[in-house]
């Protein structure tokens, strides 16, 4: 996500240090005055940098800058969000944009949107990551404490709320545990609940189907965080809005992970309320939570069952995770096939302990199909795989 500016402070020499390290580069040389990192890319491209490691140099913020400069070119990014990383290598940044045609101006309605969508979003998501540290009854002041570590400022350019989510801020009361990676739950599952709910809206809408919505939507997530994502999604007709996550390098992140950004499209947010509105008829008085250790579950026991062999041929559309680089189930969107019977489009959960589901995240990630083959449980609302055979990447 593009800041559109190059007003960005430079970070110090140990700050690089700790960040190249983190992100795969090899100090070749290093000296009082100088330290040489190399990085190899899977292109062949081979980076060099030069850290300057003493402010008494005439050009040490120049040689700094330049620094920052070529750690970007060799992510891909934006040098102003490369400098952000660096100089809060202990903090996960969310951000939420819209276009904007005057630098740092938006409607205030727009601007509005944004801070409530972007607040709500993460309060969600540190609801679901303060349940699974807490051993106690949820309570929403552990919420509170950790949404009073947060900080926002707004990126100019085009028009960027910028939260600040500390990795490992203080999370105390009853029953709490000590969670290194705290922070970093809260930003996963925003990450996983904003693609997830987008998705499931495009594919609503694309079939016209919405009890089909429903079991997309089944997943663990609540209500509210379904509404938070509403409130950013632009009208019919408007611009796309974004939101990134900028994962900090002194954690460790899965490959390709270290900035993810999801497209917000525009004319979904009737779909994302009206799936709320059904989520919350459907358990009055309860709001199951988007959670990185527990999906919540919305079928009836009552439900009646039976096993066939299946293959379906889709897009993952969740992933229930127990850490940032692993996922314990999985939802897949796609064709269904079933002996004697017609495809149909359906969704349905991988459970399968069994297997690696190292696919399954690289799938979800980069949006590829995926062809899964084994035991089908066939519910009325919501299919399992109980056992899979196969994998395929399509």
């Amino acid at each position: 996500m593009s800041s559109g500016t190059d007003t960005w402070q430079t970070p110090s020499p140990d700050q690089v240090a700790t960040y190249v390290r983190a992100s795969g580069w090899q100090e070749l040389h290093a000296n009082s005055d100088t330290a040489i990192y190399v990085k190899s890319v899977p292109s062949g491209t081979v980076h060099q940098i030069f850290v300057p490691l003493s402010t008494r140099f005439a050009d040490y913020d120049r040689g700094m800058r330049a620094v920052v400069v070529q750690i970007a070119a060799s992510e891909g990014r934006d040098p102003a969000a490369t400098a952000l990383a660096l100089s809060s290598d202990r903090t996960d940044h969310v951000m939420v944009g819209a276009e904007s045609p005057e630098p740092g101006v938006i409607a205030i309605h727009e601007g509005a949107a944004l801070f409530e969508g972007a607040r709500a979003i993460l309060q969600a998501a540190a609801e679901s990551a303060v349940r699974a540290a807490s051993r106690a009854v949820f309570t929403s002041s552990l919420v509170d404490a950790y949404l009073g570590t947060v900080r926002a400022r707004v990126i100019p350019g085009s028009f960027v709320v910028d939260l600040a989510c500390p990795l490992t801020p203080p999370l105390t009361g009853v029953g709490a545990q000590a969670d290194n990676a705290f922070g970093r739950r809260v930003t996963t599952a925003v990450v996983d609940g904003v693609k997830a709910a987008t998705r499931a809206a495009l594919i609503a809408g694309e079939y016209a189907d919405d009890s089909q919505l429903y079991n997309m939507l089944d997943m663990g997530m609540t209500a509210g965080f379904v509404e938070a994502v509403a409130t950013i999604a632009p009208p019919e007709g408007a611009t796309a809005r974004r939101v990134a996550v900028d994962f900090a390098r002194s954690l460790p992140v899965d490959q390709g992970l270290s900035m993810r950004e999801i497209e917000v499209p525009p004319g979904i947010a009737g779909i994302l309320r009206f799936a709320a509105e059904r989520m919350r008829a459907a358990h009055p008085g309860v709001d199951p939570v988007y959670s990185s250790t527990g999906s919540a579950r919305m079928s009836r026991s009552s439900d009646s069952a039976s096993l066939s062999r299946g293959i379906i041929v889709g897009t993952v559309v969740s992933l229930d995770r127990e850490d940032p680089s692993a996922a314990r189930t999985a939802r897949v969107r796609g064709r269904l096939s079933l002996p004697g019977e017609a495809e149909r489009i359906v969704t349905v959960k991988i459970n399968d302990r069994q297997i690696d589901y190292g696919q399954l995240i690289r799938a979800f990630n980069e949006g590829w199909q995926v062809a899964i083959e084994g035991d089908l449980l066939r519910r009325p609302r919501l299919s399992v795989f109980t056992r899979v055979s196969s994998i395929r990447m399509l």
